[in-house]
């Protein structure tokens, strides 16, 4: 079982057969005109219980901004991480949430069993409405 998120058309957890790939997985779930599939590894196996995440095509607003990308650069999953799933290093990753707001994201998950709605992290000790905004573009709630 492996869920698949991002730019795609039909997201969701699909099954796959032992020595699938995350090209069978992408063509399942169909990915939308923004998705740039030049950053994933479309010959990877799926493993059981695996996010994949589909990015979306990044549009060059300066020269500044055109630097090579890397790995790392390609995992940012920009508005696609989910609350209830991601982990402290993900979390990490995404710009505005340090060490401390991680904590207090995972904190917060332990001890209510996850977020019902993307709104419930406004409950979250340091996020406010300013906060919730800004990581509007990275976080959501499956």
């Amino acid at each position: 079982m492996v869920d698949i998120k991002g730019a795609v058309k039909r997201p969701g957890p699909y099954s796959f057969r032992l020595g699938d790939r995350v090209q069978d997985a992408i063509k399942r779930a169909e990915v939308t005109a923004e998705a740039d599939i030049k950053q994933l590894n479309l010959a990877a196996r799926l493993i059981d219980g695996q996010e994949v995440i589909v990015p979306t095509r990044k549009k060059a607003k300066s020269s500044k901004k055109a630097a090579p990308e890397t790995s790392e650069q390609a995992e940012i999953p920009k508005g696609l991480l989910d609350l209830n799933a991601a982990t402290e290093e993900q979390l990490l990753e995404v710009p505005g949430i340090g060490p401390a707001k991680a904590g207090a994201i995972l904190q917060y998950r332990e001890e209510k069993g996850g977020f019902a709605t993307y709104e419930n992290l406004g409950d979250v000790k340091g996020f406010g409405p300013k906060t919730l905004e800004n990581l509007k573009a990275y976080l959501i709630v499956y």
